[in-house]
């Protein structure tokens, strides 16, 4: 992993973060509105005369029927397959969505509040379900090459994507707390530094926020890990016992040791500062952190270097004996 895939990677972390801050200065009423708008502008179209309820009617079946077209399109695209059932099934989805987002008065109670949301994270799910299964059907019987290929892609997918909900999550759930613990203070108290109050609450969020790096850097390890891998597959095409293959295990083995030294030590000094600042009167929720998902990265690629790493052995043993 090169200096400019790190750079990439604290990219997707930074845009993480901004969005998970960002997030707090939206008003969840208003992204409900606004996921609202089309329905209500298609209620309009409806009520506005016979040529606007056919126009409206025109859209719904538009939405309904687009999922279809997968099923014929594109060209070539071979046999029907049992996942190919999710289109139908978007289809409809895509039906009652735009039909009760229309007529919401037809629903119970609290559900017109949040059906546009959900209604539309469902829509959504099935194609993404439907192109994931169809990928990995594209995927069998094809040579190494093209599988190393598939992997790295999606290894530095996923690893962009875990930089990316890292970050978001922590800061985000950061963002929140201090919203909550500053809407106590007044305005002038809070930026004079007038009372104790106001000295205990900036304190306990600026000591929140230097707890949050030590698990975000740590989680941070998970999205480097994958990335690692990602570049680890661009020598399979070689071949599994390639010299520069082993090479790159070696490589990759080192960062997995360091990684997992890294994650137990910000771990213990996280346990550690929490241990300190027990007495501190500060919002948090105080509990004992590993973490696991970057540990077990870890030690599946190291073992899986490694045993590429033996495998070339025996196979030049082999050849010795030969």
């Amino acid at each position: 992993m090169t200096r400019k895939h790190i750079v990439i990677l604290l990219c997707a972390a930074l845009a993480g973060a901004l969005l998970g801050l960002a997030g707090q200065a939206v008003n969840p009423n208003g992204l409900m509105g606004l996921l609202s708008a089309p329905g209500q502008g298609l209620r309009e179209l409806s009520l506005s005369g016979p040529w606007g309820n056919l126009g409206a009617w025109t859209i719904t079946l538009a939405v309904t029927l687009l999922p279809l077209l997968l099923l014929v399109l594109p060209k070539g695209r071979g046999p029907l397959v049992w996942e190919d059932w999710l289109l139908p099934l978007t289809g409809a989805v895509g039906f009652f969505m735009v039909f009760f987002s229309v007529n919401p008065t037809l629903l119970p109670l609290i559900l017109p509040e949040v059906w546009p949301f959900a209604s539309l994270c469902v829509y959504c799910s099935l194609p993404v379900a439907w192109l994931v299964l169809r990928v990995l059907r594209r995927l069998e019987d094809q040579e190494t090459g093209r599988l190393a290929g598939a992997l790295r892609v999606l290894l530095w997918a996923c690893a962009l994507l875990a930089a990316f909900g890292t970050a978001y999550i922590r800061i985000a759930g950061f963002a929140a707390q201090a919203s909550q613990a500053l809407s106590g203070v007044d305005g002038p108290d809070l930026f004079g530094m007038g009372n104790s109050m106001t000295d205990t609450v900036i304190g306990g969020l600026i000591l929140q926020f230097i707890l949050l790096l030590l698990p975000l850097a740590a989680d941070l390890f998970t999205a480097f890990l994958l990335a690692q891998a990602a570049s680890l597959t661009a020598v399979l095409k070689e071949g599994l016992f390639s010299q520069e293959a082993v090479e790159r295990c070696n490589i990759t083995a080192r960062f997995c040791r360091q990684t997992v030294v890294w994650s137990a030590l910000l771990t213990a000094l996280k346990n550690l500062l929490q241990l300190t600042f027990l007495a501190f009167p500060l919002q948090s929720d105080f509990q004992v952190y590993i973490p696991l998902s970057s540990l077990v990265l870890a030690a599946a690629l190291y073992l899986l270097c490694r045993c590429l790493q033996q495998g070339k052995e025996l196979q030049e043993d082999n050849q010795s004996i030969i």
